[in-house]
């Protein structure tokens, strides 16, 4: 149980302490940052162990969090869940699956399209052409808002001093809308 825990916090600490990052840090300094910005994003997705990591961590949390709940609840007994810590972990349960919804549904296509657009843009010569910049625009919002939605999930989650540590960070870095 102590090991199925520490599985449980550490990737919970990784997948949403790697949206804290993209929300608030990266993705604002992004989208500024023109073709480069472009580039290194394509590097990320494609060269480093990052989407390995946003695979795993998510997967880890859920499953694990599954399995913990079943275990606290005496096997998904009504009246625990009803119970005051019971629902406090059952909102926390919601909404961590509704994040990890949202990044299967919502993200991951988005994120896969924005690589294979940033593949064909460098095979022909590092500028996009109009119609590839206007599609990526509408990704890059959509991955933005995504991402938005995420943290407020995540936000609704956390533990008190965490959300206390980041949300003043967060409520000046993120807008659903802007492009920063």
């Amino acid at each position: 149980m102590v090991i199925l825990r520490m599985i449980h916090i550490l990737s919970s600490v990784v997948w949403a302490g790697a949206v804290f990052f993209l929300t608030a840090v990266l993705q604002p300094a992004i989208a500024g940052g023109g073709p480069e910005a472009g580039r290194f994003m394509q590097r990320l997705a494609s060269q480093s162990r990052f989407r390995l990591v946003m695979a795993i961590a998510p997967m880890l949390t859920v499953l694990s969090g599954l399995v913990l709940y079943g275990r606290v609840s005496a096997g998904f007994q009504n009246a625990w869940i009803t119970s005051g810590a019971g629902l406090s972990l059952t909102v926390g349960a919601l909404a961590t699956l509704l994040t990890f919804v949202v990044f299967g549904v919502f993200q991951r296509p988005v994120a896969a399209r924005l690589q294979v657009l940033g593949g064909e843009v460098q095979r022909s010569g590092g500028s996009p052409t109009g119609a590839q910049a206007a599609e990526m625009q509408v990704l890059q919002r959509r991955m933005r808002q995504t991402m938005w939605w995420a943290t407020l999930l995540f936000d609704r989650h956390c533990p008190g001093d965490v959300r206390r540590a980041v949300h003043p960070t967060l409520r000046i870095s993120i807008s659903p809308t802007s492009s920063g």
